[in-house]
């Protein structure tokens, strides 16, 4: 193979050789973060505007999106809108795997959202809780919840954590074995997490 490169003299990005030889990602999970680094930090971004910028579609970009998080190169986060007061879903895009650590805003003893001890109040709990729901429509856009929708499910997100569940254990209850279409988000989540609610761990004699 011979490689022709041309000089960069402006509007050039640089990617590092962990992020191109990382094989636990697909070249459209490579392709895909590529393009969230190339951004400018503000660059407001959805799943739908990547999907149509390309051919790939709609599936092919939210797949790459769960690569990326599952190999930690993105994760969202849930922010307030200061002109709509409305919770909006932020990409964290980095260009090597992020160590595990608390995100930004967030305080340290909430690492552990399975235990009411690592929060250091209700709210708190409710506030993460908020935050994985409002995440939910990031990479399954077709789960997508408006502010008051996120605040008033929460409560039953805690009371899965209070069973002794981990956060990725409802995401996965909430969004595997999804049908091919959803009439409502909420009414669909709720669904799930009142009728797949586990049951609370036997307590030994």
């Amino acid at each position: 193979m011979r490689v022709h490169r041309t000089a960069p003299m402006r509007a050039f990005s640089a990617l590092s050789h962990t992020l191109l030889s990382d094989r636990s990602i697909s070249w459209c999970a490579v392709g895909v973060l590529a393009y969230l680094l190339s951004l400018p930090g503000a660059t407001r971004v959805t799943v739908r505007a990547l999907a149509e910028q390309r051919r790939e579609g709609l599936g092919r970009i939210a797949r790459a999106l769960r690569e990326l998080e599952e190999s930690r190169y993105l994760r969202t986060v849930l922010r307030g809108d200061r002109e709509t007061g409305q919770l909006v879903a932020v990409y964290e895009v980095f260009d090597t795997p992020y160590e595990d650590e608390s995100r930004a805003g967030e305080p340290e003893k909430v690492r552990n959202l399975t235990s009411g001890e690592s929060a250091s109040s209700g709210h708190q709990r409710t506030v993460l809780a908020a935050r994985l729901l409002g995440s939910l429509g990031i990479t399954h856009p077709c789960l997508m919840l408006g502010a008051s929708q996120v605040w008033r499910l929460a409560p039953l997100v805690v009371e899965w954590w209070d069973a002794g569940l981990s956060s990725a254990q409802v995401r996965a209850a909430l969004t595997e074995g999804l049908p091919r279409r959803v009439h409502s988000p909420a009414a669909l989540i709720e669904n799930r997490l009142r009728h797949k609610h586990p049951a609370h761990p036997a307590v030994a004699a």
